[in-house]
């Protein structure tokens, strides 16, 4: 899973405390999605997978055994970026790698 945001994290999450280990903003003012107002600036994140989001139903169902991603198993990826202009023929670009 990839997502590329030019809305930084901390303006998106509006919660009282955080789990990252990283600074609060002072005063976050964001409690709606519109609150929130493009940056200069591009956040990347770039994840190896995600478990599943629900089982058979939304009331607290595990994910079914082959959708799990289990703690403790090694988990192993690459990714590579690529830099081109887009001007040029793309699926060649795309097919190389």
């Amino acid at each position: 899973e990839m997502n590329v945001s030019n809305y930084p994290m901390e303006m998106l999450d509006s919660g009282d405390g955080r789990d990252d280990g990283r600074a609060r903003l002072v005063d976050p003012r964001q409690r709606h999605m519109y609150d929130a107002v493009p940056q200069d600036l591009v956040d990347v994140f770039i994840d190896c997978g995600m478990t599943g989001v629900g089982g058979d139903n939304s009331w607290g169902m595990m994910p079914h055994e082959e959708y799990r991603i289990k703690p403790g198993e090694p988990l192993h990826y690459g990714f590579t970026f690529v830099p081109f202009s887009g001007k040029g023929d793309v699926k060649n670009l795309v097919m190389e790698y």
